[in-house]
């Protein structure tokens, strides 16, 4: 190694920390190549608050695969020490990627991670894990048992009556209403839902990109935890309909419910921006629901970079050519151009976890 180039990593021990999902990228076989990325993306880490890293922990899961030396393993147990919440996310993550292929045979690597935690951590964490194995449908809960996306509710038991069939291109995910936290989720089943979680992350990534723009647009990341192989649990969206449930059970037309214009331009200008950087399709009227303002929110993330059928990245309609959308199309193309090499981190670190057929188009937020 060349001197110049020795000394100039050396001063890397010293430099500020870079944002996490940076930091994560150092872990990366690529970028791991010296005995001075490690320690520096060890410290990036941890100098960052709990809530901070807690949103990546979609790809702090996946360097435990690159994770030879312990560093992230150590730095996942001990953040663990002082969050529960961010144990409880990254175990339940971890939990979803215990296996490599979709029939979850082959095991994968990171899953004797799991067994690294201790004492009564555990126990909370194999007595949540145990929810899907324990109850059918509609099955019995054990007692004070945590939603895994909302651990500020406590579960006693399920509102029986409120079962409630979802459409699904595949398969068949249901939605039921706990007891005592009077909110419903919607749980998911052989269904593979961590790509649900890294579109949704990634939206949210682009919602705080265009406030901190000062644009005056609107999205709304709702949450999304992927639980175990094949299964998951979704927030509902309250006070929302389809906009096939609007022409069927409504009189009243689109164009007359759409009051609030200016919602509405936003809304199209924002997310047809989003949908073509992230090749979001399947967009039909039974994954597109509205609510009483005019804001209109995309679900269901089943087809997405390369596994998205059609060429055409979005659909283009007569509201879409008025100046004031052309104009936020613009703005927030251009905000997003800061921030495209965090947005491609997020994606990068997650083609391991690609099931081979998810995000081999990983230049696709280059934008050429």
């Amino acid at each position: 190694m060349a001197r110049g180039l020795l000394t100039y990593l050396e001063c890397l021990l010293y430099w500020a920390p870079v944002n996490p999902i940076t930091a994560a990228t150092y872990f990366v076989p690529t970028q791991a190549n010296n005995a001075f990325n490690l320690p520096y993306a060890m410290r990036a880490l941890e100098s960052h608050s709990i809530d901070v890293t807690s949103f990546y922990v979609l790809q702090i899961v996946q360097t435990l695969s690159y994770d030879s030396l312990g560093y992230v393993e150590r730095f996942i147990l001990e953040t663990a020490k002082f969050s529960q919440l961010f144990a409880h996310r990254i175990i339940w993550n971890m939990k979803a990627n215990s296996y490599k292929d979709e029939d979850s045979q082959i095991l994968d690597p990171i899953k004797p991670t799991l067994d690294n935690s201790s004492g009564t951590d555990k126990s909370l964490y194999e007595r949540e894990f145990s929810f899907f194995n324990d109850t059918s449908i509609p099955g019995k809960l054990r007692p004070y048992i945590k939603k895994s996306n909302n651990p500020d509710g406590i579960v006693i038991d399920i509102e029986r009556k409120s079962y409630k069939s979802r459409q699904s291109h595949v398969k068949a995910p249901f939605m039921a209403t706990f007891r005592i936290s009077k909110k419903a989720i919607i749980f998911k089943v052989e269904d593979d839902c961590r790509q649900d979680m890294l579109a949704l992350q990634l939206i949210s990534v682009f919602r705080n990109i265009f406030n901190s723009a000062g644009l005056d647009v609107w999205v709304f990341p709702y949450r999304v935890t992927a639980t175990a192989p094949g299964c998951g649990v979704i927030d509902v969206l309250p006070s929302l309909i389809s906009t096939a449930m609007l022409g069927r059970d409504h009189e009243m037309g689109l164009y007359d419910y759409f009051i609030n214009k200016n919602n509405f331009v936003n809304y199209m200008a924002v997310y047809s921006v989003i949908l073509y950087l992230l090749k979001f399709k399947d967009r039909h009227n039974g994954n597109i629901m509205i609510n009483g303002t005019g804001h209109i929110i995309h679900i269901d993330f089943g087809f997405c970079f390369d596994i998205a059928p059609g060429g055409i990245p979005f659909k283009l309609t007569t509201e879409m050519s008025c100046l004031r959308f052309e104009e936020l199309c613009i703005k927030c193309f251009l905000a997003c151009w800061t921030y495209i090499d965090k947005l491609t981190h997020c994606v990068v670190l997650m083609i391991k976890a690609s099931r081979d057929r998810l995000l081999e188009e990983k230049y696709r937020l280059l934008l050429h």
